[in-house]
């Protein structure tokens, strides 16, 4: 095998397996999965430099997002070095001294920033090995069956009542569908994302859809004939997914979802110039009711009791706004959330949250103002040019489309949620957006 070939199959592997102990949250296994990325990037590194693999040369908008993604990370590093002058905010709650770090927590600074240089490598690895489209398009389809695996196991263990991720008995959400994660919130955003996968696998297998003109008969053997055997393991994988992220009773993680879904079905219709767009919707809408109708009773349930848990999340990110006004433009630093906000209820009451439930909010509470716009900017510019190039290439548009849908997907979840703050959630995301942008241009 060629070493793009060995490369991307190493890439693909690292982060199917990245789920398995806890979503790679324990600090011993978040340490070795990024380990295994640097491992990687070194590897392409030296290939690189040898010419064994090829240089993709990214377009300029593409240095734009990346300036602004470093400039934030950089900002981020910078926040747990001592020798420029601390945030008001650590005087106000600690009386800390006049030079020292920003963060309030440098350890916890110093472990973020390393998680999101170790995606953004993935994302690198995934850009330069995504370029040919064969390739983009084994990636996709093996991600998408890994996360049909995954879900697998979850069902299984749901099933069978055992209550255990792997051989550990289960502390939180009993009953429910969450794989190897210990959050089902998180369980059914990387389950999500495995399904698009799967759908721009689809979409690339079945093709065009052939014009209105051509017979039935040739309608029908283009719908079936046509590699019979892939697309029923893909339909099967699928449904098989969805049916987890349903089980896992994740109203989130259904939403999002959903949007996802109907976001990737309605570029792919504007794409086409078919008045598709609105049937999309309404068919992604009546079909998610179908299965609440008939699998989701638990999801169906929570629907209409998430009055109390939209109260305590408004409190949490109503209290996370006044900790940002503390300290608007330096921030609290990189994994500083949890020691802010202690120290911020210290006056108004107890308790300890660890996570605002809307990443937004967190991310602009620790990298402050313009670090975190910077950040949110990169990603921004990423999407657009995954949805300009799902609109404007005449081959393999479903894979910018994914990266797109992964894009509306992620950023409705961080609304409600931490998803992407676990890092195998993280690095599945960047590897798709790694492959959709090395796809999103002639």
């Amino acid at each position: 095998m060629s070493p793009p070939t060995v490369m991307t199959g190493l890439l693909v592997a690292l982060a199917a397996a990245a789920p398995l102990p806890f979503g790679s949250v324990p600090e011993w296994a978040g340490g070795m999965l990024a380990g295994g990325i640097s491992a990687l990037l070194a590897a392409w590194g030296a290939l690189a430099l040898r010419g064994s693999v090829p240089l993709v040369r990214p377009p300029a908008w593409f240095w734009l997002a990346a300036g602004l993604f470093l400039a934030a990370l950089g900002w981020g590093v910078a926040q747990t070095l001592t020798g420029i002058p601390a945030a008001p905010y650590a005087f106000r709650w600690e009386g800390a001294a006049p030079v020292g770090p920003v963060a309030l927590d440098p350890a916890a600074g110093r472990a973020a920033a390393v998680q999101i240089a170790a995606c953004a490598g993935v994302f690198w690895l995934a850009l330069q090995n995504g370029r040919d489209a064969k390739r983009a398009a084994w990636m996709f389809a093996a991600l998408g069956f890994a996360a049909a695996l995954h879900a697998l196991y979850g069902l299984s263990a749901h099933l069978s009542g055992t209550n255990t991720i792997l051989w550990f008995a289960k502390t939180a959400y009993h009953d429910v569908v969450t794989g190897t994660f210990v959050n089902r919130n998180t369980f059914a955003t990387h389950a999500a994302l495995g399904l698009l996968c799967l759908a721009a696998a689809l979409r690339e297998t079945f093709g065009d859809t052939p014009a209105r003109t051509v017979p039935r008969r040739e309608r029908f053997r283009w719908l079936v004939a046509e590699a019979p055997v892939r697309k029923a393991l893909l339909l099967a994988a699928a449904l098989l997914v969805g049916n987890a992220i349903l089980l896992s009773e994740s109203r989130a993680g259904a939403a999002s979802a959903l949007l996802g879904l109907t976001a990737f079905l309605a570029i792919l219709a504007l794409r086409a110039r078919r008045r598709l767009l609105a049937a999309a919707a309404m068919a992604g809408v009546l079909g998610v009711g179908l299965l609440l109708a008939t699998l989701g009773e638990g999801l169906e349930r929570r629907l209409w009791t998430a009055e109390a848990d939209w109260e305590e999340r408004r409190q949490i990110a109503a209290e996370t706004l006044d900790a940002i006004e503390a300290a608007p433009l330096r921030g609290v630093g990189l994994g500083g959330f949890e020691a802010a906000h202690r120290m911020h209820r210290e006056a108004g009451g107890a308790g300890r949250i660890e996570r605002a439930h809307n990443d937004y909010l967190q991310t602009t509470l620790e990298l402050g103002v313009p670090g975190a716009l910077a950040f949110f900017a990169s990603l921004g510019t990423l999407a657009f040019a995954c949805a300009r190039g799902a609109l404007r290439r005449r081959r393999n548009a479903a894979f910018p489309a994914a990266g797109f849908a992964a894009c509306v997907l992620v950023g409705a979840h961080s609304a409600l949620d931490f998803s992407l703050r676990v890092p195998a959630v993280s690095v599945l995301f960047s590897l798709m957006l790694g492959v959709a942008v090395a796809q999103a241009w002639r």
